[in-house]
């Protein structure tokens, strides 16, 4: 983001800095697997968090306010549940079985459906020059502030 300077690689960077991020990371995979959003609406968690909340936080630390916003959002945690930690007093029904924390791996390594299908002819074919719009739209948008007002696509050489 502008104003925040260069994204410095760490060297042998680690796939998570401490043994918290890998439980965020998991916790947050078996809620999704619940059923009760999709990733579109996990993305939109994170990227509603307010400004101030989102840029001081961790990339794991999103997360899990996010997780919270969704989990008490459709009424499986309170705000009350949320602040004390711990065990759920009276677990709340869902539209799937809970992921156990040993199936998160096997799941992970299936991967999960993306394609959506079509309703329209697509506008831009694979290798078309396109350039992405400007834009500051005040809700979710999938088009990431470095790549506004970029000119992308290209064709394989023969």
């Amino acid at each position: 983001m502008m104003g925040f300077g260069p994204v410095k690689a760490e060297p042998n960077e680690p796939v998570f800095h401490a043994d918290w991020e890998k439980r965020a990371l998991g916790v947050t995979l078996a809620s999704g697997a619940l059923g009760e959003w999709n990733i579109d609406i996990s993305r939109h968690a994170r990227e509603t968090l307010h400004p101030a909340d989102y840029l001081s936080s961790s990339y794991y630390e999103i997360w899990i306010k996010a997780l919270s916003k969704l989990l008490a959002s459709r009424g499986l945690v309170s705000a009350e549940e949320i602040a004390a930690g711990g065990k759920l007093e009276t677990p709340r029904p869902t539209s799937r079985t809970p992921l156990k924390a040993a199936d998160v791996p096997a799941m992970l390594a299936k991967g999960g459906a993306c394609d959506r299908p079509l309703d329209r002819v697509p506008r831009f074919a694979i290798g078309d020059r396109v350039r992405t719009r400007n834009i500051n739209p005040t809700g979710h948008t999938r088009l990431p502030r470095y790549a506004r007002g970029k000119l992308g696509g290209h064709r394989a050489s023969p």
